[in-house]
């Protein structure tokens, strides 16, 4: 009966002191993605043998609610709007590992093949600003996802006659007037436009040769008076 009680008391302080630790690593978990996971994630997603391509630009933008997950992927043959998917996704972040699977094509274009609707397992890198991991579903060939933050650290809003600019953190930035990227206007961390008037420019990456989906950014230029 003695070794049986113990048994039992080492038991409840096993699970009291089990259920701090997993409350420390949900708060944790929670502040990670609160301050830097929740955004713009632009990379490559590649395929192993597949067709038209095996590099596929991709992006996903993160919401959540606690330590949930959700959002939406975006994924184009050749940076072009001709052939394009994007897809709702939901997930949960845990230890540093992000996991999401996405439920639904919200729209999409194809040709002669179809869009894979993804399960994915990827490693939160804070130092590099990266997301990184493995990606398979039932019918497709699996492979990797490879994707950085876009943060952008300036204001956003300006004075009419005030010097414009926007630094963002990213991994070969490109700045473009349209999100045909028809036409680059500046490239690097920090872009300053000659602009008098609010606007909308489109940043992208370059990963692995590959030039990611623009992201919008909105600049705000307005009267202040004196």
């Amino acid at each position: 009966m003695q070794k049986k009680s113990l048994l039992s008391l080492f038991t409840i302080v096993s699970f009291f002191i089990s259920l701090g630790v997993f409350s420390s690593c949900t708060k944790k978990d929670e502040t990670i993605i609160r301050n830097d996971l929740v955004g713009y994630w632009q990379g490559v997603l590649y395929q192993e043998t597949s067709t038209p391509n095996h590099k596929f630009p991709f992006m996903i933008k993160i919401d959540a609610d606690g330590r949930s997950v959700y959002g939406r992927s975006e994924i184009r043959v050749d940076n072009s709007s001709e052939y394009f998917g994007i897809m709702d996704f939901s997930g949960e972040f845990k230890n540093n590992i992000l996991q999401y699977k996405e439920g639904s094509i919200r729209s999409e274009k194809t040709g002669a093949w179809h869009w894979c609707i993804k399960e994915a397992e990827l490693n939160y890198d804070k130092a590099k600003k990266r997301l990184s991991g493995l990606w398979e579903t039932p019918g497709c060939n699996k492979g990797d996802i490879e994707l950085y933050k876009l943060d952008v650290i300036s204001k956003t809003e300006f004075c009419s006659g005030e010097e414009v600019y926007i630094e963002a953190e990213g991994k070969n930035l490109k700045w473009y007037s349209n999100d045909r990227l028809t036409n680059q206007l500046g490239a690097g961390s920090k872009f300053t436009p000659a602009l008098k008037v609010s606007s909308t420019y489109y940043v992208t990456q370059t990963i692995d040769g590959i030039e990611t989906i623009s992201i919008p950014v909105s600049i705000e230029v307005r009267n202040c008076g004196n």
